[in-house]
């Protein structure tokens, strides 16, 4: 199993893309945006292979101390992947 991804939502997605990218090599594909939902999105690839996920919408709050039933501003989850090799 390997951990496929990071998400994290941000406020300023442009100021977090050229966060990892300078300091961390981090090498984003292009901007996903979706209009109706004011959703933004970039993946960042990783020389080591692993990706994270920078997310914005205007809706997300800053805390809501929820994790449960209200999304927020951080780390919002990992995504796992799974290899299957023949024999």
């Amino acid at each position: 199993m390997i951990i496929d991804h990071v998400a994290i939502w941000t406020a300023n997605i442009e100021r977090l893309k050229d966060y990892y990218s300078k300091y961390f090599s981090g090498v984003a594909n292009e901007k996903y945006s979706n209009s109706e939902n004011q959703f933004e999105s970039y993946f960042l690839s990783f020389q080591s292979g692993s990706r994270q996920e920078i997310m914005s919408m205007k809706s997300i709050p800053e805390n809501l101390n929820d994790r449960v039933g209200n999304q927020h501003l951080g780390i919002i989850h990992l995504a796992f992947g799974v290899s299957c090799t023949k024999k």
